[in-house]
C-alpha cells in the first residue's frame, strides 16, 4: 500500500515537473522579444550574454525533461535540479541589473515587463527545484 502511494506521489511530481518546465520554457522563448527590447534600453554590457544564457538554460531544461524515463531517471532529475539552480542564478543576476537601471533612469516600461517575466521564470525555477527534489527523494 505504501509503495503504491510513493509511486503515485513520484509520478504526479514528475508529471507536474514536466508540465511546468514545458510551459515556462516555451513561454520564455516565445516572449524573449521582451528581453531583447529591454536590452536595447540598458547600459550594462554583460546583460545580453546573461539574457542569452537565461533563455538557453530554459531550453536545456525542456530538452532534459524529455529524458525522465527508465533507469537514468534520478540522474536526469539531478541535471534538471542543477539547471534550475543555474537558471535561477542567471535570473537573479538579471533582476539585479534591471533594478540597477531603475535606480539610474526613469520611464523604463519595457524593462519593467522584462523584470516581471524574469520574476515569473525564477518562481517557476523554485517550483521545478522543489518538485525535482521530491521526485529524487521518493523511491519507485
Amino acid at each position: 500500500m505504501e509503495n503504491t502511494i510513493n509511486k503515485n506521489v513520484n509520478g504526479i511530481a514528475v508529471t507536474i515537473l514536466k508540465c511546468i518546465i514545458a510551459i515556462s520554457s516555451i513561454m520564455h522563448l516565445f516572449f524573449s522579444n521582451i528581453h531583447i527590447r529591454a536590452l536595447l534600453k540598458l547600459t550594462d554590457e554583460i546583460c545580453g550574454f546573461i539574457v542569452f544564457m537565461f533563455v538557453l538554460s530554459g531550453l536545456l531544461l525542456l530538452f532534459e525533461s524529455t529524458r525522465i524515463v527508465g533507469t537514468s531517471k534520478n540522474k536526469t532529475l539531478v541535471h534538471i535540479l542543477l539547471f534550475s539552480f543555474f537558471q535561477f542564478g542567471l535570473g537573479t543576476k538579471l533582476v539585479s541589473i534591471y533594478l540597477n537601471e531603475f535606480a539610474i533612469r526613469d520611464k523604463m516600461d519595457v524593462v519593467n515587463h522584462s523584470l516581471y517575466m524574469t520574476y515569473a521564470i525564477c518562481a517557476a525555477d523554485v517550483v521545478i527545484a522543489i518538485l525535482a527534489i521530491v521526485a529524487i527523494c521518493k523511491k519507485d
